[in-house]
């Protein structure tokens, strides 16, 4: 199927046409399984329609610079800029969350469940960002927060109970963090982190 077919979809196809091109340019991820909750994962309607019609989404995107890719396990579609450009800037402290976040999910992989996801607290990072990362005590919850929301508006975790400002809050860490955080990048990032007092970090797509 090329951009030619793209007239030939149903209404309610170029309607699922128009969501994922805009999920995947929003979030780069489109995983194949949601969390709805600590017990509840449900196949993700958007995973299928790019599974169907991979090869339509993909020549369009690639008008715009943009490569679909899916990872090797087949749990997620993602896009990667051709020219290297539109990555998504974080901070010192937003760039340890995601580092910490990678290797918790390295560390509990054999617990992963039916999503690859890797269930983790609040308090968790807070102990893994204290113990591994470059702070000398924990930081703000508000500060926190921010910084799970930003991962969780890139598909990298899911909340799944309670508050990203409470200890007790409870996030799914998804195989896309992989992705977002590769073994080279972690090295370097661990490495930059370490050397810099502080700044922007550019990092996941």
């Amino acid at each position: 199927m090329t951009i030619a077919n793209l007239e030939q979809l149903s209404l309610s196809e170029k309607e699922s046409f128009k969501a994922v091109c805009n999920h995947l340019l929003d979030q780069t991820f489109i995983v194949r399984d949601l969390i709805k909750n600590e017990e509840t994962t449900v196949f993700n309607p958007e995973f299928r329609f790019l599974s169907l019609h991979h090869a339509l989404v993909g020549e369009y995107l690639s008008y715009s610079g943009w490569d679909l890719l899916r990872d090797d396990l087949e749990r997620f579609y993602y896009i990667r800029n051709q020219e290297g450009a539109n990555k998504l800037t974080l901070n010192k402290f937003a760039t340890e969350v995601l580092i910490n976040l990678r290797l918790m999910y390295d560390l509990k992989q054999d617990e992963a469940g039916v999503a690859g996801d890797v269930r983790a607290t609040v308090a968790d990072l807070l102990d893994n960002l204290v113990a591994h990362g470059n702070l000398s005590k924990r930081p703000n919850m508000i500060t926190v927060a921010d910084a799970l929301r930003i991962m969780e508006n890139h598909t990298i975790i899911t909340k799944l109970h309670g508050s990203f400002k409470k200890a007790d809050g409870l996030f799914a860490i998804l195989p896309t963090v992989q992705h977002a955080v590769s073994s080279e990048r972690l090295r370097s990032l661990v490495k930059d982190l370490r050397e810099q007092e502080g700044g922007p970090l550019e990092d996941a797509e």
